[in-house]
């Protein structure tokens, strides 16, 4: 972290000395918090603000990068600059913490973006002790609950006399209810609490305005009275996440809400917004989506996803930067709408699913809208479905005519489109049988995701040749033959190969071929299976095979893995095959 320090700022000769001599009068501890200090001192004020809100979270908590930028902006910790959005300026400060040493990577990104963070016991010591100094922490407030709102307002709007009547002991009332509710895990808990101080807080307490943050994933009994109460109240809310919850339905007082900026509504059965037109000027991240797996034996194509649809008044959102996942279907109003989402020039992460009767037209239509968002688009998601009887909604079985229609439009619609050369993830589910013909211009692309696509072996050449691609994912049916073969001098960055399905039985690494990749994860339910030239890779470190399969073939592969010399480690896990319900990585952020 010193290092770090001085690498951001070498410029602090007078800083060095004082540090030094109070380093030779502390002991092991003090050492810690002075060397933590002299890094926290050189941030800016606002960064220094964003990392005390850090402290919040209980210990050893991993923190998705997305909710924290999210909230930053949010509480205003930060704000915008030199034509950045706060989001923006929240992203350089995460690099910034990440970058000294005071938050430590957890995943990392096929791009090398830090995605997760933790904090060190030495650091967060150090920002409790810090809040408190600073006259931020005046409550004993249970941890699992504090990180759920505002850290600021909580504080204000249990202090609220209004309020404070509602409990016997404003101090300790996290550990009151836990003594007279009954026995539950401390998660059911932690959620227990939430939802009991909503319902508590009265309605006409002026201190709800306070609220910025309001965090109820995973929380249960959100009754729809509770949630117009929220929006009636809460009026100056701006992140509000109801992810993994009970809810329905949206009530129809959202449209209250008009700062609101996050809204994220992702495994919840939410599918529509309670009036014909949303009113959220204010909107810049729009989360949704849920799958619904029909067994535990599910696999790609027997998944359920349903999502919300598109809102009318899409087109008055001019801040939207994040709109994911959303459901179109045929029709004037739906595609007045999608036309009305290509508008959005500070786009940067769209997820479409494609319903109904008229794919390839919407499909058509939805390549055109990326052609209109080619300067932000970063991350593109597509799923085709058609709607079944019942309501069911699945992959379509599509016919031969109609694959070859949607493989015209991927290649004839991107005829005097600008490709969106931004683009860093690619996501796309449905039979379309060929590849958008600008991904040969994607250079920063680093992390394509397939299922039931139908490529041949031309279209993963094109993958290839892709400068910057590091991770693949091909799941079921995404790929017609059994022989994968990676050919010589081709997918030069590619660090992770991931392969889930029945379709493909032999992986061939040619000569020179993906020369840095670290990990194979290959998940299958034939019994025969061949995997050729891993001795050659010399940045391998580890091979996943996930399925029964035969002694013979697996002692090929260990003895392949044997003469490598980078020794990589062999996983073989015969308890799960490319017939369970694999990871949920389409709605992912």
């Amino acid at each position: 972290m010193f290092l770090h320090a001085l690498y951001a700022n070498p410029r602090r000769s007078k800083e060095l000395d004082g540090l030094l001599h109070s380093l030779r009068h502390s002991n092991r501890v003090g050492n810690a918090r002075r060397m933590i200090m002299f890094c926290y001192d050189d941030l800016p004020s606002q960064y220094q603000s964003c990392l005390l809100s850090v402290s919040m979270f209980p210990p050893h908590t991993t923190v998705r990068r997305t909710s924290l930028v999210r909230r930053w902006a949010a509480e205003n910790f930060v704000t915008g600059r030199d034509g950045a959005s706060a989001v923006d300026e929240a992203e350089r400060c995460f690099d910034a913490l990440i970058a000294r040493g005071l938050l430590h990577p957890g995943h990392v990104g096929a791009a090398g973006k830090v995605k997760s963070c933790t904090v060190h016991p030495h650091v967060l010591s150090f920002l409790n002790k810090t809040a408190s100094d600073d006259g931020l922490e005046r409550l004993d407030l249970p941890p699992d609950l504090v990180h759920r709102v505002s850290p600021r307002s909580v504080i204000h709007l249990l202090m609220d006399s209004q309020a404070a009547a509602n409990y016997s002991n404003t101090t300790c009332w996290g550990l009151h209810w836990r003594h007279t509710t009954p026995a539950v895990s401390k998660k059911e808990s932690s959620h227990h609490d939430i939802v009991t101080l909503l319902n508590l807080l009265p309605a006409s307490s002026g201190q709800l305005g306070l609220i910025k943050v309001l965090n109820l994933q995973g929380c249960k009994g959100l009754k729809k009275r509770l949630l117009r109460n929220i929006c009636s109240n809460i009026f100056q809310l701006k992140y509000l996440s109801l992810m993994d919850t009970d809810a329905t339905e949206l009530p129809k007082e959202i449209n209250k809400i008009r700062y609101l900026e996050t809204l994220d509504i992702r495994q919840t059965l939410i599918q529509s917004f309670p009036s014909r037109t949303i009113a959220l000027p204010k909107l810049m991240h729009l989360l949704a989506g849920h799958m619904v797996h029909q067994s535990i034996q599910a696999i790609e194509s027997d998944k359920t996803f349903s999502t919300v649809h598109l809102p009318h008044g899409i087109g008055s959102m001019t801040n939207m930067q994040v709109l994911s996942h959303v459901e179109v279907s045929p029709g004037d109003e739906d595609i007045e709408e999608l036309t009305n989402v290509g508008r959005k020039l500070q786009l940067r992460k769209l997820g479409v699913v494609i319903r109904g009767d008229k794919e390839a037209h919407l499909l058509q239509v939805l390549l055109r809208v990326v052609g209109m968002v080619h300067e932000s688009l970063c991350s593109l998601s597509i799923r085709i479905e058609a709607a079944q009887p019942g309501g069911d909604s699945r992959l379509k079985e599509v016919k031969a005519d109609d694959v070859q229609a949607f493989s015209s439009v991927l290649i004839a619609d991107d005829m005097g489109q600008s490709p969106p050369k931004l683009l860093e993830s690619l996501n796309i589910k449905g039979k379309i049988s060929g590849l958008p013909a600008w991904i040969k211009q994607l250079h920063r692309l680093s992390k394509v995701t397939l299922c039931c696509t139908q490529l041949t072996a031309s279209d993963i050449a094109v993958l290839g040749e892709l400068l910057n691609l590091r991770c693949i994912r091909l799941h079921h049916q995404s790929y017609t033959q059994k022989k994968l073969m990676l050919d010589n001098k081709k997918f030069k960055k590619l660090e992770l190969l991931v392969i889930e399905g029945s379709d493909i039985s032999t992986i061939h690494f040619d000569d020179d071929a993906a020369p840095k990749l670290e990990k194979i994860t290959w998940t299958f339910t034939r019994v025969e299976i061949a995997l050729f030239g891993i001795n050659k890779l010399l940045n391998l470190k580890q091979i996943e095979i996930n399925g029964s399969c035969d002694p013979y073939h697996l002692s090929r592969i260990a003895q392949d893995i044997k003469v490598n010399p980078s020794h990589p480690i062999l996983l073989y896990n015969t308890n799960r095959d490319a017939t369970a319900a694999p990871s949920n990585s389409f709605i992912r952020e």
